[in-house]
């Protein structure tokens, strides 16, 4: 063939594979754009409450969580939105202050005649799936300034997601002593003396591409989440499973194997070496109460399986009871609480899963934990009876 019809087949050919070349790719970039799209609707991720829209940049956690040597904290001054939080399917505005609580601005010196309470705990305290009205924490404050009128009482809530006792503990060293709390609530929950769940070691830093599309985010954090199973996580999960073959509602036996499935987890409220942590992370709890001057309520939370199995079985509860006296701490369990509670609503949902309450179950909570504070004067007396006086 001529010379020249050669080179114009060359071209041709050329043309043809950049032709299909480039469909593949803008084929491949929609594809890419309405998983996005699918993904920013459809799973958690966090934002800056600044951002309007759905296809706005920025959706990394780190705009609202921070690690430290000493684990995870909130960020101080955040402004974010939790959206489509998988546990409530809500869009959770949510602010901290610069103490990094999910609290107001709180503004220095403080007042002398106001009472503060400070409630430490995890993702049940923090509750970052609920807005903050919602919250068992907020609800301890609106039930104590509706029936005690007078009272100058605010209920600060330092929870943070995915943290256990000792953490809790640190956030009360590190920032909970600085606004001079008259009193210091521990929201414990059974998994409390194990490291939380999460790996955060292999998520913290973020590139641009992972900060910027929820798509790579899900992909990355879903491989490691696989890897971390494979390696340490299996048996943290095997309650999961064994919860939908056990009939431990009505069955004592199987109601134990479950606590055994789940030792790695909320099971370790039934493991006698975990007390040994407690005790330890109670010990700076009363040391910190006796320098810093405030008075110390534990407020024990159950799992979804005590509350709802026909027998009672408080282990975890009686042995919490016997440290609260040991340290001379006001202690409250919810468990007989909720277990009334569930029997009188037995159509309504407590929990989102096994130990998050719903917003209905935390107005309740919140409730019976003021109640408590009236009932045991554990704030300033006079502050109580005030408006009681004639």
């Amino acid at each position: 063939a001529p010379l020249w019809m050669v080179i114009s087949m060359k071209k041709n050919l050329f043309k043809t594979i950049v032709f299909r070349l480039s469909l593949t790719v803008c084929s491949l970039l929609i594809v890419l754009i309405l998983f996005e799209v699918l993904l920013r609707q459809s799973t958690t991720h966090v934002r800056s409450s600044q951002l309007k829209g759905g296809f706005s940049l920025e959706t990394t956690p780190e705009k609202l969580i921070r690690y430290t040597s000493k684990g995870r904290r909130l960020v101080p001054n955040a402004d974010v939105v939790v959206h489509n939080h998988y546990l409530s399917g809500r869009d959770v505005p949510l602010k901290t202050n610069a103490y990094g609580f999910r609290h107001p601005a709180m503004s220095e010196p403080f007042d002398i005649e106001e009472q503060r309470i400070l409630v430490l705990g995890d993702s049940i305290t923090i509750a970052e799936y609920l807005p903050r009205e919602e919250t068992y924490v907020h609800q301890i404050e609106h039930y104590l300034h509706e029936h005690v009128p007078d009272t100058n009482i605010s209920v600060i809530n330092a929870g943070v997601m995915d943290i256990g006792l000792r953490e809790s503990i640190d956030i009360l060293e590190e920032q909970g002593v600085k606004v001079e709390p008259s009193m210091v609530i521990l929201s414990y929950y059974l998994n409390d003396p194990r490291p939380s769940w999460g790996f955060s070691k292999e998520i913290r830093h973020r590139g641009w591409l992972r900060r910027h599309s929820v798509l790579a985010e899900t992909i990355y954090h879903q491989v490691k989440l696989q890897q971390w199973i494979k390696e340490t996580g299996a048996d943290r999960f095997a309650w999961i499973q064994k919860k939908e073959e056990l009939d431990w509602k009505h069955n004592k036996a199987d109601f134990e194997a479950l606590i055994e499935s789940a030792r790695y987890d909320w099971g370790a409220g039934w493991v006698d070496d975990d007390w040994k942590t407690v005790k330890t992370q109670l010990e700076r709890l009363k040391a910190l109460s006796e320098k810093h001057h405030f008075s110390v309520m534990i407020v024990m939370f159950p799992v979804h399986f005590q509350v709802s199995s026909d027998f009672l079985d408080a282990t975890p509860q009686d042995r919490m009871l016997e440290l609260a006296r040991e340290f001379a701490f006001d202690f409250l369990d919810l468990l007989p609480p909720l277990r009334v509670y569930h029997k009188e609503h037995p159509d309504e949902d407590i929990f989102y899963d096994q130990c998050h309450p719903t917003e209905t179950s935390s107005t309740f909570i919140g409730t019976v934990i003021a109640k408590k504070i009236i009932e045991e004067k554990t704030v300033e007396i006079s502050t109580i009876t005030k408006a009681k006086s004639p």
